[in-house]
């Protein structure tokens, strides 16, 4: 199979990982288009502004799978894709309720496509069909390696936290809740590179990821470096967790009891192991690139 991945700007570099683990554990040809990239600076096979449009019309002609990842809009139009293409649309954090579900997006209406998802909060708008969803894809022995080579045990718990949107990721509740706990240092990782983010993260103990949707990318991360991982989890996911996965693999917290949480890993390394090695076996089974590469080109198969 020949494939086309959009993105219209970073989406946890997920459009890149998916086409970096097709190429390199199957015989199929992926290929990455980022329509523009910001500060966080995630790796892409082609940027338009920059690429070569003879090479861009050829290769979408030939293209049998068009992946898009949230809302993407190609300048010049969808007339060189291929017009047999079967269509993936890939949908990333807070799912807008205004958005209709049954049209593909602005670009070309005309055509029908398959819905996923990369969070548990969002396999309710796919039917509540967890084949539709697609964790996102990470190279966990690396990061693993990572961690050994940046960690060095500090006098206090380091806390990261690594908010894109402060409101969302509930970030000033969390600073305030810090200031009266004196056993943790907390490490706010903001306007950073993702790659430096990542350096970052690994000196941590523990990740923080946000209350309101679940665990995103950062907790993602942290659970690869074998940090216990705290977050929100509504019904749903908790629905999720129970059902498809058997055990939730990170500790779920309110705005009410956070306080308590924190310090309860913060006086308790017995509770910090158990709980990162819960996390870790999680992202070994579900984020591993190469188990979700499985998954996505059973999906590719069954267009």
């Amino acid at each position: 199979m020949i494939i086309a991945d959009f993105c219209a700007a970073d989406t946890g570099g997920q459009s890149f990982k998916l086409t970096r683990a097709i190429n390199e554990y199957s015989d199929n040809q992926a290929r990455s288009f980022v329509k523009e990239k910001n500060y966080i600076d995630f790796p892409s096979d082609i940027l338009f502004k920059n690429h070569d449009h003879d090479f861009v019309v050829e290769y979408l002609s030939k293209a049998e799978i068009v992946h898009c990842h949230n809302k993407f809009r190609y300048a010049n139009g969808w007339s060189h894709i291929n017009r047999d293409a079967k269509w993936i649309i890939h949908q990333h954090g807070r799912f807008p309720e205004s958005q209709d579900m049954d049209l593909i997006y602005e670009g070309d209406k005309s055509r029908s496509a398959l819905r996923v998802v990369s969070t548990p909060n969002l396999i309710k708008y796919v039917n509540d069909d967890p084949a539709r969803w697609i964790p996102a894809p990470y190279r966990i022995a690396e990061l693993e390696l990572m961690k050994k080579l940046n960690y060095i045990p500090h006098e206090k718990i380091r806390l990261a936290h690594s908010p894109t949107n402060r409101e969302i990721k509930d970030t000033e509740l969390l600073i305030k809740v810090c200031a009266e706990i004196p056993e943790i240092e907390l490490v706010l990782i903001e306007g950073q590179t993702h790659a430096e983010s990542l350096r970052l993260r690994s000196t941590c103990d523990i990740t923080f990821d946000q209350l309101q949707i679940g665990y995103g990318n950062s907790a993602i991360e942290g659970m690869c470096f074998v940090q216990p991982i705290i977050a929100g989890m509504n019904d749903y996911v908790k629905d999720f967790f129970k059902n498809y996965i058997g055990y939730e693999p990170y500790v779920v917290a309110t705005a009410e009891n956070l306080k308590e949480t924190l310090m309860s890993f913060a006086k308790d390394e017995g509770k910090r192991n158990l709980y990162g090695k819960l996390g870790n076996d999680y992202v070994k089974e579900w984020h591993d690139d190469k188990n979700v590469i499985n998954r996505v080109l059973s999906i590719y198969r069954g267009l």
